[in-house]
């Protein structure tokens, strides 16, 4: 069997090799955490940048589509107004039209109202005019 020493050597020697395992391994982990950090800022960073750019994208495309919104309503608003304005010009031309019918009318009756106020005269002189005559008949016969 093994004597003391032999077994303090050999647990030296398992010891130094233990420590020299465990200081590689430490180195390892040590390195291996250090690139997994790298990587993880690298990725990190990657993503920051492809988060602003795809931010700054929409931002852009929101920008655009409000311009595009703002120039619609623009041009239907002016769309309107010019429709409004086509209306409002043919709604003139319609009132001066009835404006100048209700003057042919307000005339006419007038003209009618002369007429029947003459009518009536005339009637009452032809009327007038036969007792005269009927009266005259009498006086003659």
């Amino acid at each position: 069997m093994l004597e003391a020493n032999d077994l303090k050597a050999i647990a030296s020697l398992m010891d130094e090799k233990f420590v020299k395992y465990h200081d590689e391994m430490d180195k390892k982990f040590v390195k291996y955490h250090d690139e997994m950090d790298k990587k993880f800022v690298k990725y990190h960073d990657e993503m920051d940048k492809k988060f602003v750019k795809y931010h700054d994208e929409m931002d852009k495309k929101f920008e655009d589509f409000a311009k595009v919104v703002d120039e619609r309503f623009v041009r239907t608003e002016n769309l309107l107004l010019g429709e409004m304005e086509h209306d409002r010009k043919y709604l003139e031309r319609q009132i001066a039209i009835v404006k100048g019918n209700l003057e042919r009318l307000e005339q006419y009756s007038k003209i009618t109202k002369l007429e029947s106020d003459n009518t009536g005269l005339l009637l009452r002189m032809i009327e007038d005019l036969r007792k005269e005559m009927e009266e005259l008949k009498r006086k003659i016969a």
